[in-house]
């Protein structure tokens, strides 16, 4: 049984999660629910990402910090997202995820989150979403004329 109910159901409120297709969803018995609080580092820049999260109600910011040790966010995530994508990269990433409002979250090790069919699934959908976005783009860009 999946954590949090029946095989159809599913254990958060994650946006991500929620839209998976009935026969993707497999390894949700894998994830580890647990509580953020806020001022929690998920991770560090250039230091290898060790877990990769669905938030259900916390929000989590994307900090970036330049040469001179100033910084900047450049994302904030909440239910619609996950937290430490770039683990699918080699699991380092440039910036810091920092918890700004403490909520639940499931979270899975690196290493299992994008193997098999949860990565396949998840690179589909990134580019599906790219090919969208870019030709949304190209069409507000430079619409076509008719003669």
């Amino acid at each position: 049984m999946r954590p949090g109910g029946s095989e159809d159901h599913l254990p958060s409120q994650n946006k991500i999660l929620a839209a998976l297709p009935k026969d993707s969803r497999e390894w949700l018995h894998i994830l580890e629910p647990m509580k953020l609080e806020p001022g929690m580092v998920l991770y560090e820049p250039e230091k290898t990402i060790e877990h990769v999260y669905f938030l259900n109600g916390a929000l989590v910011s994307i900090i970036s910090t330049n040469s001179e040790g100033s910084t900047i966010e450049i994302g904030l995530v909440g239910n619609e997202g996950v937290v430490g994508v770039p683990a699918i990269l080699g699991g380092v990433a440039p910036y810091r995820a920092i918890v700004q409002i403490g909520g639940s979250a499931l979270r899975v090790r690196r290493e299992l989150a994008f193997a098999g069919v949860f990565g396949s699934y998840f690179i589909w959908m990134h580019n599906t979403s790219l090919v969208k976005t870019t030709t949304e783009a190209t069409m507000t860009v430079s619409p076509r004329k008719t003669a």
